[in-house]
């Protein structure tokens, strides 16, 4: 008995290893797709997120930041697929999972509760750059093209290497009707990330 015992318990120890390992894979996989993500290189992105999700299908993170990939390139199928996905998951505590479900909640129109996650998420972290360059998708989803370059305004003096947040004040500044600011924040962008 007390083999049989020891031998179940090596083999819990040996799968826990296993998952363990796939986890860590799976993050190192997460990080690069992220900063692809933040870049603009949504083709890169999509690549490591697709060997994440074949180590560890059970992220929430990774659904979502795919979801805003494909919210990106217009697969649209694509990305409620994802967005689905990653609402029946629960997140961590930590900003960047908040932001994550915040982005999932705002593509599948839960407005109220993505704005919830994106102020819990400044709460735990107040200089979470991503927290506010979420805060800005929304506000421009709501059509408040002003909140939204305050935003991302916000988000640039926290990580000015946020290239696709400097993108979307381009567009914004655009919008707004300042095309000069826009082709200044265009540059900075490509001269920081050619």
């Amino acid at each position: 008995m007390a083999r049989a015992i020891a031998l179940t318990l090596a083999c819990v120890f040996a799968a826990a290893s296993a998952h363990a390992a796939d986890a860590a894979k799976a993050q190192g996989h997460f990080d690069k797709a992220l900063n692809h993500y933040r870049e603009g290189d949504f083709e890169s992105s999509l690549s490591f997120l697709s060997k994440a999700l074949a180590e560890d299908k059970l992220a929430l993170e990774v659904y979502a930041l795919r979801a805003l990939v494909r919210e990106r390139t217009g697969d649209s199928l694509g990305l409620n697929a994802d967005v689905a996905q990653a609402l029946r998951m629960q997140p961590s505590r930590r900003p960047l999972s908040l932001v994550l479900r915040g982005q999932a909640r705002r593509l599948a129109g839960d407005l109220e509760s993505a704005r919830k996650d994106f102020e819990l998420a400044i709460e735990t972290d107040k200089e979470f750059a991503d927290a506010y360059f979420a805060r800005g998708a929304l506000a421009r989803r709501e059509g408040d093209a002003k909140k939204a370059l305050a935003e991302w305004v916000q988000a640039l003096k926290l990580d000015p290497n946020l290239y696709i947040a400097r993108h979307d004040l381009a567009w914004a500044l655009y919008e707004l009707g300042y095309p000069d600011r826009a082709v200044k924040q265009l540059t900075k962008a490509l001269r920081g990330n050619p």
